[in-house]
């Protein structure tokens, strides 16, 4: 018995042949032990003995929480069908892109294996045979007597669907499984039956399943020198409005309007105000937008007509509006300092009724898209920094959940249909465009360019959509005595900080993965003579402090595995890194005393907070450069949706 099989086991070879590998947590059945065995006559016992030591890591936890069986995840004595279920969540995951059991915590995981019943993969994949889902879901039965037995009767209802498949039969028809033989598993048998699924049914995979925008494709709108942000859609789709300013949040600029494809671009406003989030009104004849009072943060809602004329005030203390229809509308609104919650009325602001409010103080729910159906909502918020963006029900009967990937959320979108939940956000490093299937699926990431994008507009049909792209620079520099020296050239860099003695610099610098992700990786520079190298491969960091003895770093980040967490490690590599939180609510951890970290906590009502205080080198100074240009049209062809 394997005893953690999952996609990270599991390697195609050059000759196309799927193996299993990490047989960390592997067990021997006792017949199969003594068997191999048998022929050390009195020694029988000592050679089990070590054959278990051999193969199975003592300490170990027993399998990959989200690929465990019901039997392995209750602790109870697992036999070769526990592979068979752990076999079936990989099919799962290759046809839909999703786990079977998914949660936010193993808590969550936990129960949803015991308890839940797995979602149907046709309902994600609709070109899923129906044969081939009646299979994945046999291997997923949670008594394990209803499930396959052995890994020949899978192996057997697999080949058949292949061949039905290969000569255009019909799979439809149930495929007779022979009758349950032996109830052990052996190796070899489950490693055929992966070689045959991975290579004789690879279309349905789940990178296959995966879409990524050619960026071959896409049509730039706007040719400024300057930047065009937050791009906003008529309902017809005929027209653009945006903003032509530097920043994606709120900015100081002007809002234009442009006739699509190729009219030109209009200036609507001429005040110089700070703004943000500009939308049409259901009309199309008007443009609504928030003006931001940079002194005292003061919101409000103001509206210009597209064929020209003066601006007018509608509501004050209102940002970020979205129609529901001619009549109501929802909005964020502040109730006291910073806090802002999302609201929705008339136009007049009658009927008024909270949706969101921030638990923390600081919390503020900045924009808000309502789905299709008027059921649900998406918000982008903030709290000491963009959060992931919120799924919550449109009659606020609770706070809802996050959605989308795991890093800052600024922009959300609505497929026309309500299937698909569309954001803006960093979680690979840089600002790209995400996709989610409403309301369970798993975030994939649908926009690779080597710069960034943030903003969304969905067309009306579904097909395309309008983002702005970032042409964005960042690279380190030192100025000291000796006047002004670069340190990173090749990659976008952020972070950099000194060692506490200051012979090193240390900063993150993001590059592209194979698979076409972003991860943003340490690197440290000698002071003197500028050379770099990368520390800790294998994680994407977020955020990371330096011990003083220039040792440790302490992290936020994902692994290779797509584990998320903060970890403690060592710079020279001499011990394994440790993960020390999984938590949402711990973040921003730092060195403290000897043998103390000090974190950021968030429970509740109360913010804590502890900021650990920097000294460089005297006279030295980190420089950053960057720019922001364009916005673009993705076509998005009738895989999209």
């Amino acid at each position: 018995m394997h005893r953690d099989i999952k996609p990270a086991n599991i390697f195609v070879t050059d000759r196309e042949q799927a193996k299993i590998l990490d047989f960390g947590l592997a067990k021997m059945t006792a017949s199969r032990a003594l068997r191999a065995t048998a022929v050390a006559g009195s020694q029988t016992e000592t050679r089990t003995e070590i054959l278990e030591e051999l193969l199975t890591s003592p300490g170990s936890a027993v399998g990959t929480i989200a690929y465990m069986s019901p039997e392995q995840a209750r602790g109870e004595e697992v036999d070769a069908r526990t592979d068979i279920f752990s076999l079936g969540v990989v099919l799962h995951k290759m046809v839909t892109g999703a786990l079977p059991f998914a949660g936010r915590t193993s808590a969550t995981i936990f129960d949803a294996i015991l308890n839940k019943q797995p979602e149907a993969p046709s309902r994600v994949n609709p070109g899923a045979p129906p044969e081939l889902e009646r299979i994945i879901l046999r291997t997923l039965e949670k008594n394990r007597d209803v499930r396959y037995q052995t890994a020949t009767e899978l192996l057997t209802d697999l080949k058949q669907l292949r061949r039905d498949i290969e000569s255009g039969r019909s799979s439809n028809r149930r495929v007779p499984t022979p009758r349950s033989r032996r109830r052990k598993v052996l190796l070899v048998g489950l490693v055929a039956v992966l070689a045959m699924v991975l290579g004789g049914v690879a279309w349905w995979s789940a990178e296959q399943h995966r879409v990524v925008l050619d960026i071959r494709e896409w049509q730039a709108i706007t040719n400024f020198a300057d930047s065009a942000v937050s791009p906003a859609l008529s309902p017809d789709g005929r027209m653009l409005a945006f903003i032509r300013g530097p920043g994606t949040f709120f900015t100081k600029g002007e809002i234009y309007v442009k006739l699509l494809p190729d009219g030109d671009p209009v200036e609507l406003t001429h005040d110089g105000r700070v703004k943000m989030s500009p939308v049409f009104l259901p009309d199309g004849a008007r443009i609504a937008y928030t003006t931001v009072n940079s002194s005292t943060y003061a919101w409000d809602t103001w509206i210009t007509p597209v064929l020209g004329g003066e601006p007018r005030l509608t509501l004050p203390n209102a940002s970020g509006l979205t129609w529901i229809d001619t009549q109501h509308v929802v909005f964020s609104q502040i109730w006291s300092g910073l806090h802002m919650g999302i609201v929705t009325a008339t136009e007049s602001r009658s009927n008024q009724r909270t949706l969101y409010l921030p638990v923390r103080e600081d919390g503020m729910a900045h924009r808000s898209y309502v789905s299709p159906d008027h059921k649900w909502i998406l918000v982008a918020e903030m709290a000491s920094g963009w959060k992931p963006c919120r799924l919550l029900p449109f009659d606020g009967s609770s706070p809802g959940r996050k959605v989308g990937p795991p890093g800052e959320c600024t922009y959300a979108a609505w497929s026309p249909d309500g299937k698909w939940m569309y954001f803006s956000s960093n979680a690979s490093g840089a600002y790209h465009i995400w996709r989610q299937r409403f309301p369970n699926g798993s975030p994939e990431q649908i926009t690779v360019d080597p710069n960034e994008e943030e903003g969304i507009a969905l067309a009306p049909d579904g097909r395309s959509f309008i983002t702005s792209v970032g042409n964005r620079q960042s690279t380190i520099w030192l100025h000291d005595s000796r006047g002004e020296r670069q340190v990173s050239s090749e990659r976008f860099s952020t972070a950099a900080e000194f060692s506490h003695g200051g012979g090193k610099l240390y900063y993150l610098g993001q590059r592209e993965t194979p698979s076409l992700n972003t991860v943003s990786e340490l690197w440290t520079a000698d002071v003197q003579t500028l050379k770099v190298e990368r520390v800790l491969p294998g994680f994407s960091i977020f955020q990371y402090d330096i011990s003083a003895d220039g040792n440790r770093v302490v992290f936020s980040g994902t692994d290779d595995h797509g584990q998320h967490g903060n970890w403690l490690a060592w710079l020279d590599g001499r011990y394994a890194s440790k993960l020390i939180s999984t938590s949402e609510d711990e973040d921003t951890f730092h060195f403290g005393p000897p043998g103390e970290l000090i974190f950021r906590l968030i429970r509740d009502l109360a913010l804590m907070r502890t900021e650990k205080k920097r000294t460089g080198l005297n006279g030295v100074q980190l420089l950053a450069r960057s720019s922001r240009t364009l916005i673009a049209c993705l076509p998005m062809g009738a895989g999209l949706l």
